[in-house]
């Protein structure tokens, strides 16, 4: 009986260790952030000799135009069981490493990081905005593996947050994920920073404003909840998949500009510093808010089937942006009269100006819905001289027909249902009863075409 528990003992502990030798390991270094650089590390274990791949995305998830992130990749380097070994490239955003032997290779590369916006890796001085796809390689036909990341944060610096699970580092912190996917879309902000707090449907919601700013916190933290209760309450039910058990807004506060992002459990947000107190921007930017959190249900598990699992080496289509973007758009809207922000006339107003810009623009004679969603990644980030003569944007469009089937259904059901009604059937439908397709670790992924 001993000598089984021993056996028992002796087969569990190096089950552990086969399991730990799977994951995959990454570290990041900023050893001085005013040169804009950070250091990469990957560590991963083969169980056998060969070719293994390294390959920096080209785009990142929501955000459809060809990035070309390795543009900014550097000082490329390997070795296996610590002795170096050789790395070619092989195409753009593709290296390749020759190893002789099974065991441990060390991945190294430098990224330079000083191209602000919401879907980029920043660093300088004061702070890092570090956005998966833009600075982390990934291993071809490893991107299921589980892993954690360690960050070194510079001296000076005391702040961190993501959505990942964390856990203290000397020096740091460190972050772990289920998958390359999972490591992607879960950015992460690093420097000093304030940090606010509120919960919606009992889940902790992890507010990092960044950068000097003239917002009120207290009313920024009421106004805040009060949108995104409104966008949880389309639904009536949090995701459960969320791990850890947080949601996080990631707010750069800038000279100028406007925008986000939205990520699985998290969204970058960038909104001029002293914009808080103009009622208008403040809207806006509470408009937003509701935007890139509603993303939560809709595209990042409501979605089309084409959004996940990533093929991060080129262009993901689907015919359905506009119901991403143009249906989430019109409740991003929706949501500030009915959190009692603007009135049922000022609504009707933004209503009334989406439908005549849709129908003042020549393109939309020209462009089907479905083409506009397919060519994003060529001309919605892309536009000319002669783009309004030739299409139009799926969030503009998308929005009207949103606000034309939502007015159809009240009508119909005489005010008894309305388009929440058409998200809580999908959210029951196909995240509920988990069909259509599997992710990268065969699990049934929540998703609808």
């Amino acid at each position: 009986m001993k000598f089984l528990r021993l056996f028992g003992l002796l087969v569990l502990t190096n089950s552990f260790t086969i399991l730990n030798a799977q994951k995959m390991h990454y570290s990041i270094n900023i050893p001085k952030p005013s040169n804009h650089y950070a250091e990469i590390t990957m560590t991963v274990s083969v169980d056998a000799p060969g070719d293994y791949i390294f390959s920096m995305p080209v785009w990142t998830p929501g955000s459809y135009l060809v990035r070309e992130f390795s543009k900014s990749v550097e000082q490329v380097g390997a070795s296996i069981n610590k002795k170096d070994i050789n790395v070619h490239k092989i195409e753009k955003n593709r290296w390749k490493v020759q190893v002789p032997s099974k065991g441990e290779i060390k991945f190294t590369y430098s990224v330079y990081c000083f191209e602000f916006s919401a879907r980029t890796t920043f660093i300088d001085a004061d702070q890092a905005l570090l956005n998966g796809a833009s600075i982390f390689m990934f291993v071809e036909g490893f991107e299921s593996r589980k892993g954690q990341l360690d960050v070194i944060l510079p001296n000076s610096w005391k702040s961190y947050i993501s959505s990942m699970q964390e856990s203290p580092l000397e020096g740091g912190v460190t972050y772990t994920f289920e998958n390359y996917d999972i490591l992607v879309d879960s950015p992460i902000q690093l420097g000093n920073f304030e940090t606010l707090q509120f919960e919606v449907m009992g889940i902790p919601h992890y507010v990092a404003m960044v950068g000097s700013n003239n917002a009120n916190f207290n009313q920024l933290k009421t106004d805040m909840q009060l949108m995104c209760a409104t966008m949880a309450n389309i639904v009536g039910e949090f995701p459960k998949d969320i791990k850890p058990n947080k949601y996080v807004f990631i707010v750069q506060n800038v000279e100028a500009g406007g925008g986000g992002i939205e990520h699985l459990n998290s969204t970058v947000l960038v909104m001029p510093r002293f914009n808080y107190s103009n009622p208008g921007r403040y809207r806006g930017f509470l408009s937003l808010v509701a935007h890139e959190y509603f993303h939560l249900w809709n595209v990042k598990r409501i979605r089309p089937i084409a959004l996940g699992p990533f093929d991060y080496h080129k262009e993901n289509y689907t015919k359905s942006l506009w119901v991403a973007e143009g249906i989430t758009s019109y409740y991003d809207e929706l949501a500030l009269m009915r959190a009692g922000i603007v009135d049922r006339a000022h609504f009707l107003r933004v209503v009334a100006s989406y439908i005549n810009g849709q129908e003042n623009r020549p393109g939309k004679d020209y462009t089907s819905l479905h083409e506009v969603s397919m060519d994003a990644w060529i001309r919605e980030y892309r536009p000319n001289e002669n783009s309004r003569n030739t299409s139009y944007s799926y969030y503009s469009k998308g929005f009207v027909i949103a606000a034309l089937l939502d007015a159809k259904i009240c009508q119909t059901t005489k005010g008894k249902k309305s388009l929440d009604d058409v998200f809580k059937k999908l959210w029951s439908d196909f995240y509920g009863a988990k069909k259509l397709g599997t992710d990268r670790n065969g699990l049934h992924r929540r998703r609808v075409c």
